[in-house]
């Protein structure tokens, strides 16, 4: 039975056919895309084969002309061989062979006189050149080496223009995407700077209407410091978004030259912030209150052991606050009620001749798996709780550890803690000691 008439064959074809409905391909174009979809069974090839002008025509052309046959490995030869063999019997060649000898690319001579040389250039195969042969004309060994040396420059102009292509795909996507992105931003900018001012005020308004003894007087300073750090937070991402408008030059299409700039972390405090000396005790005592409230909302415990006399540390304030309030945030979201959220300070370690100060982030909850632990501080991971009802981005952990580094400081995971009747997780924060 012939290949093409197998009934396997015939089979996958009417349900490619189905799938595919109407299509713009001409039938000879889909001949060779149903083809390819039956051999990969990926239907994305429908829109990812293009067919330049006249290809299909030039190749019949060629293989009527005895022209080589070039497939990528030698599964595709064999495949091929004996429909090959039935039909013109043209050579079929395999690039893989020849690709480990790039600089000794073999030549082929057909019965037309012409000599076949493949094009290819580190481990891809662009083609073939085919140069036509003066009638019993031979080549001496050194225009041979010419020739493939030829062979090969055209292989390399053939890699640099599909990534010139790729380039100037990926500018004009920029160039597109760009100022709808930027005017988005403006907008939820605008939107978002009224009511962090009239809640700013309203919290004003509040705290003096309460007296201090008051409970709900440190609940209002806590709104009202929380406040602040989201317009701070909001204020450091225009002043970057309006840096950065005026490091964007205008993309040229046409240029030959990609240009990259430094990264930069939007929203990322400490960034461009200079260190500084910061008294633990003292920089925790606010963060501690807002805390303590949103612990004993959600049923649960927030204890706390922090030395008043502690060796003063050196780092950016605001970016240590992000990092601990993300660390507070994640214990309080993962431990079950009634659970216990330890904060403590006082811990001590030597790294390479330095002395470093411990914040401990410690909690009763589940703990991290240990398939997870390798993979934690990776941007947008959450790896067991992606499959919780909990909601996150992934993110905090990575903007912790990011901020961390550029004060020169660490995070460590414990987890299990076994503080708890659940396996917890213990985050520790080291920040270099001020030096005497």
């Amino acid at each position: 039975m012939s290949q093409l008439n197998h009934p396997i064959l015939k089979q996958s074809f009417a349900i490619i056919d189905q799938a595919v409905g109407e299509h713009s391909l001409t039938p000879a174009e889909y001949a060779i895309v149903r083809r390819i979809i039956h051999a990969t069974a990926d239907f994305d090839f429908l829109s990812l084969t293009k067919f330049s002008p006249k290809a299909i025509a030039s190749g019949i052309q060629a293989l009527r002309a005895g022209s080589p046959i070039v497939t990528d490995v030698n599964m595709v030869a064999q495949g091929i061989k004996t429909m090959v063999e039935k039909t013109r019997n043209n050579p079929v060649i395999s690039a893989i062979n020849y690709a480990k000898f790039e600089s000794k690319c073999s030549t082929w001579k057909n019965e037309q006189n012409q000599l076949v040389i493949p094009l290819i250039y580190q481990n891809i195969v662009f083609g073939i050149l085919v140069v036509k042969l003066a009638e019993k004309h031979s080549l001496t060994p050194s225009q041979l080496e010419d020739i493939e040396q030829i062979s090969q420059t055209i292989a390399i102009a053939c890699l640099l223009e599909r990534r010139s292509i790729w380039y100037k795909q990926q500018l004009i996507e920029q160039k597109t995407l760009l100022p709808p992105n930027r005017d988005a931003i403006d907008n939820l900018l605008h939107q978002l700077r009224n009511p962090i001012t009239a809640l700013k005020t309203f919290s004003k308004l509040l705290i003096k209407r309460l007296v201090p003894e008051d409970r709900n007087y440190t609940i209002a300073e806590s709104i009202l410091q929380q406040t602040n750090r989201l317009q701070e937070l909001l204020q450091q991402f225009e002043a970057d978004l309006a840096s950065q408008a005026t490091k964007i030059s205008p993309l040229d299409v046409n240029s030959t030259r990609l240009e990259t700039g430094e990264k930069n972390n939007f929203l990322l405090p400490g960034d461009e912030n200079p260190t500084e000396v910061i008294d633990l005790p003292q920089f925790l005592a606010p963060l501690l209150v807002s805390y303590q409230a949103i612990a004993n909302e959600k049923g649960l415990t927030l204890q706390t052991e922090i030395p008043q006399s502690l060796p003063p540390v050196i780092g950016n304030s605001k970016a240590l606050r992000e990092v601990i309030s993300n660390l507070i945030d994640n214990a309080l979201k993962y431990t079950p009620k009634p659970g216990i959220i330890k904060i403590s300070t006082g811990l001590k370690q030597k790294i390479a001749d330095k002395n470093y100060q411990g914040i401990a982030i410690a909690d009763t909850g589940l703990g991290i798996p240990a398939q997870d632990r390798g993979k934690l501080f990776t941007r947008y991971y959450r790896g067991v709780q992606a499959e919780g009802n909990i909601p996150g981005t992934g993110l905090g952990l990575a903007i912790a550890k990011d901020l961390l580094t550029k004060m020169q400081g660490k995070i460590e995971l414990i987890s299990p803690n076994y503080l708890g009747q659940n396996p917890g997780t213990t985050f520790i924060v080291w920040l270099p000691e001020k030096e005497n």
